[in-house]
């Protein structure tokens, strides 16, 4: 991770105006999802929203849900072939413009079994793990990247005193089993003191179960949930056709992407919103495969014509 921080220091430099300056608010809430776990996708993807539910946002998404979502429709990635989510997807997207946050993704290809072992996949017999030992080692796997990669972006996007507020799906990481959810909490909280150096205020983690009727939460999880989605269908195809945008490289954006995903990266590709986006693609080195790559996504290198 320190990698990673340094990477985004440099990155602030160049660009002032990156991140967002959530340590004014009282309370930050995160709502998180994942993208690229069927066959054929070759990247996982991890997406965090870190932000302020915005009344702007409230009362947009409101409007596009009596408009578009009735009969309690959720927005989901893998749910748009359905005619009311593909005319409701661009003023639900354009509306999150007016979350002031940051959505940042973190793709990691599948090749890399482990970020926590060299060669292989974690050892759930090791006595450091051996309590975990009920676990799926691919679902334990995906619980520290993401309880990782959380905490890092907490770490340094909040400040001493606020409140933290974490909503994901639910899912295998966050299954309705207690002694699961008790260890889920266990590991976070182990987690969480290592990379936040301030004394925080409350913190919570749900899922999106405990939503009322009015889809607020879920309309805010479905965020980083479209954009896991279709970052992972873009980048497995543009890594197969070696075609990665790069620094002052303009890329044609793949002809073969469904039109929902090109509608999605379109959007992550804007700036200067409320809602900021990042994302850090992973990839293993082709000379030392215990070791990988970290880089920043810029999708404003894609050519969308």
């Amino acid at each position: 991770m320190v990698k990673i921080s340094e990477q985004i220091r440099q990155l602030e430099l160049l660009n002032p105006d990156l991140l967002p300056d959530l340590r004014k608010y009282p309370s930050v809430i995160i709502a998180s999802d994942y993208g690229g776990q069927h066959k054929g996708a070759e990247y996982q993807t991890l997406s965090f929203l870190l932000g302020i539910p915005s009344l702007e946002w409230d009362n947009r998404r409101t409007r596009i849900r009596e408009n578009f979502l009735t009969l309690g429709r959720r927005m989901a990635f893998k749910s748009l072939n359905d005619k009311h989510k593909q005319k409701a997807l661009k003023p639900f997207l354009d509306s999150a413009n007016f979350i002031p946050g940051l959505l940042a993704t973190v793709a990691i290809h599948k090749s890399k079994l482990s970020l926590f072992e060299d060669f292989n996949r974690i050892d759930l017999h090791n006595p450091k793990f051996e309590k975990f030992i009920k676990w799926d080692v691919t679902s334990f796997e995906k619980l520290l990247r993401v309880i990782h990669f959380l905490c890092f972006f907490i770490g340094g996007l909040s400040r001493e005193g606020q409140d933290i507020y974490w909503f994901t799906d639910q899912d295998e990481i966050v299954p309705p089993n207690k002694d699961r959810r008790k260890e889920v909490v266990e590991i976070f909280t182990h987690i969480f003191q290592q990379y936040i150096p301030h004394k925080m205020g409350q913190i919570v983690m749900e899922t999106t179960e405990i939503d009322t009727n009015s889809r607020k939460l879920e309309d805010f999880v479905a965020i980083p949930d479209l954009a896991a989605g279709a970052l992972s269908e873009v980048l497995t195809i543009m890594h197969k056709t070696n075609q990665m945008p790069g620094k002052n490289i303009l890329r044609p954006l793949p002809t073969k992407i469904s039109n929902k995903t090109k509608f999605i990266i379109q959007w992550l590709s804007q700036k200067s919103e409320p809602l900021k986006r990042m994302t850090c693609v992973i990839n293993p080195t082709q000379d030392d495969p215990t070791l990988f790559n970290l880089k920043w996504l810029d999708l404003t290198q894609i050519n969308y014509a």
